[in-house]
């Protein structure tokens, strides 16, 4: 039996303190990681993801969605361009705390989850309409695989911070400080684990605000 070399590599990014900090408040932040990819076409999502089919569960206070989409089209990575089954797992820990798994194999092949692969994001609130946003990701890579964390890193950067971060400050404009219910919002099928964290959050406040200071 042959063994590679493999390195454990750590992609950290974050808001660069020269820059103004996400002006939109956590929960914001926190629900649109638990929703779907179809913002992100073209970078980390494509059209045939559509057809994934979610589950949420909950269990000792952590909100879990996970997204399987079997039979789909790979939007980076080794098997990008290719048809493959792929997974994006999202877990939410209170009060603001996430970890994701996500990877796609060869159709039919069994899922499994690369051990030193995930990505992180914690949210810190600034303020009630500011947030400061810490993400990052994980591997173990061999010698061929070298490129991986750089591409990661690029990747992620893309995403939330050109992609996310945009509709995120607009979606708070458009909303002047109302209060996210009072708007009577039209929830979707997908909206289920966003939801949950929501309303688990603000049962956290209550509780937290009956506690004597």
């Amino acid at each position: 039996m042959t063994t590679r070399p493999i390195s454990l590599a750590i992609v950290q990014n974050r808001r660069s303190p020269k820059e103004p900090q996400s002006a939109y408040p956590t929960d914001l932040a926190q629900g649109g990681l638990l929703t779907t990819l179809t913002l992100h076409l073209g970078s980390i999502g494509n059209e045939s993801m559509r057809s994934g089919s979610m589950h949420v569960s909950e269990r000792d206070g952590a909100v879990r969605a996970e997204l399987v989409m079997p039979g789909t089209i790979c939007p980076f990575g080794p098997l990008e361009g290719q048809l493959c089954d792929q997974w994006n797992n999202v877990e939410w820990h209170a009060p603001a705390a996430m970890i994701l798994d996500f990877g796609a194999v060869p159709p039919g092949a069994p899922p499994i989850q690369d051990d030193g692969g995930y990505a992180f994001h914690i949210f810190t609130p600034e303020t009630e309409r500011t947030t400061h946003y810490f993400f990052g990701s994980s591997g173990s890579y061999g010698e061929e695989e070298a490129w991986m964390p750089k591409m990661i890193g690029e990747l992620q950067n893309r995403v939330f911070l050109e992609e996310d971060n945009p509709m995120m400050e607009a979606i708070e404009e458009r909303m002047a400080g109302r209060d996210f219910w009072d708007l009577k919002p039209a929830i979707l099928s997908s909206d289920a684990a966003a939801v949950r964290v929501r309303r688990k959050i603000a049962k956290l406040c209550r509780q937290e605000a009956r506690v004597p200071g």
